[in-house]
């Protein structure tokens, strides 16, 4: 989901993304039908967001999280580029 926050002064759009976000870390996962990740992008300006990742242990790990950093980064940067990614296809899906 999207939350837009450009409705509120702009001292508290930041702060307000960031209370919701760790609300939404501390509260725990349902194992038995919850998705084990949660994402949540705030827009707090025309350009500008906070993109909250919140993800059970199980499905990741430190190694997974440098990756998903490092194709976040690189699909950013080409959408800002209005270039093609450089990300290959993955070998297994």
């Amino acid at each position: 989901p999207v939350v837009d926050l450009r409705h509120l002064p702009e001292s508290k759009r930041r702060e307000t993304a960031i209370q919701e976000g760790v609300a939404c870390a501390k509260t725990q996962f349902q194992l038995s039908g919850d998705r084990l990740y949660r994402l949540k992008l705030y827009r707090s300006g025309s350009d500008e967001h906070l993109l909250w990742l919140n993800f059970h242990h199980a499905i990741t790990d430190g190694w997974s999280w440098g990756v998903l950093f490092k194709d976040l980064e690189e699909l950013y940067e080409a959408e800002r580029a209005k270039r093609p990614t450089k990300l290959q296809p993955m070998p297994v899906q």
